[in-house]
């Protein structure tokens, strides 16, 4: 008798285990949701700011040009002055 009492503690014990192992999954499960949106979001952003750099160099690269066409022009104009 004492053996099958032993069996029943162990299989409340191993039910309640797998209780309390379903609710911490569904705890996890609901991280990695909310994890993932993050995620997504962030990645989200990375493409937006990717994008606004791409932006920022072009600007830059036409602003360069302008200021040396800008320089070429002065130096054109001191010679033509000399």
């Amino acid at each position: 008798m004492e053996t099958l009492s032993a069996l029943q503690d162990k299989i409340e014990k191993l039910i309640a285990l797998v209780k309390e192992l379903k609710v911490e999954n569904d705890v996890l499960a609901k991280e990695n949701k909310q994890l993932a949106k993050k995620v997504e979001s962030i990645s989200s952003t990375a493409q937006i700011n990717e994008t606004d750099l791409k932006e920022l160099n072009e600007e830059k690269n036409r602003a360069k040009m302008v200021v040396e066409d800008l320089i070429k022009n002065i130096d054109s104009f001191i010679s033509i002055e000399q």
